[in-house]
Formats: structure tokens, C-alpha cells, sequence
């Protein structure tokens, strides 16, 4: 039995998510949980992802948001190189911001609502927000606001 981990994400009470852009990760994260929302996006991955106790294999572009709580990890196929990697990690709170229950920002509640395990995004998503994800962890103050809103309003 593979031992489980439980994450402190680096997100701070002051930050709206948290990102990060990691080219050639060796991309095996042990199996663990946190208590954020989670979006990760693997560019060329080749191995397997674990949510839940759904195992599936990935080859190729993946993206998944993860809800808060949930139990997952990647195992890479050590006979490949390692894959470009995003993350970004918000607050498991953002499900109940009011701004995400009222107009145009109501279908991001929705969605966040829904994720009770994880929601896999398909290759057209991917496209249209592939590099808006990659940029995220080097775009600050309004400009970082702006662009995470927009990735979650294309999920």
C-alpha cells in the first residue's frame, strides 16, 4: 500500500490562487490531498493519473481540476522524459464567493459546486487554455486577477 500524504499548499490567506509552471518535472507526485482546489495541467505527459480511485493512463496534454479533500497523485513512465507541468491552487472557499453566484461569474459557482472529485477537461479546452495557465505564475496584481478568472470562466 502506497502511503498517503496530506499537502500544506503554499497558497497564503492573503492570495487568490496560487501558480506555478514547472518545464521537464520528473512528474511523480505521491499519492495526497490538501484542502484547495487544484488544476493541473501536464503538457507531454506519459503515465498515470490517480483521483479518487479512478486510475487513468495519460499520454499526451492533460488537464484536471481537483476538489478540495480529494486523494490523487501522478506516477510517470521512468522510461520517458519528464513533462511541462502548471498548477494552480485556490482556496476551497472561492465555491462560496458571492462574485461566483451573480452574472457572467455564475457558471465558475457552478462549476466549482460540481467538483466533487474531479472534472478532466477535453483536448479543446486544453488548447484554448493552455498558455493562459502556463503564464499565470508570472502575471501579478490585476493583470494575474484578470487572467485567472479567465481561465476558470473558459473551464
Amino acid at each position: 500500500m502506497e502511503e498517503v500524504f496530506r499537502e500544506i499548499t503554499p497558497l497564503k490567506k492573503d492570495q487568490l490562487y496560487y501558480a506555478k509552471f514547472t518545464p521537464d518535472d520528473p512528474m511523480d507526485f505521491p499519492f495526497h490531498s490538501h484542502n484547495d482546489y487544484e488544476l493541473t495541467l501536464c503538457l507531454k505527459m506519459n503515465g498515470k493519473r490517480i483521483v479518487g480511485n479512478l486510475v487513468e493512463d495519460v499520454i499526451g496534454n492533460d488537464l484536471v481540476l481537483i476538489g478540495p479533500d480529494v486523494l490523487h497523485g501522478y506516477k510517470w513512465n521512468k522510461d520517458v522524459n519528464g513533462c511541462d507541468v502548471a498548477v494552480i491552487q485556490f482556496s476551497r472557499e472561492s465555491s462560496t464567493y458571492q462574485m461566483f453566484h451573480k452574472g457572467v461569474l455564475k457558471p465558475i459557482g457552478e462549476m466549482l459546486s460540481r467538483v466533487n472529485y474531479g472534472i478532466r477537461f477535453s483536448k479543446e479546452t486544453i488548447r484554448k487554455v493552455k498558455d493562459k495557465i502556463i503564464t499565470l505564475h508570472k502575471t501579478e496584481g490585476l493583470k494575474g486577477f484578470y487572467l485567472f478568472i479567465e481561465i476558470l470562466y473558459t473551464l
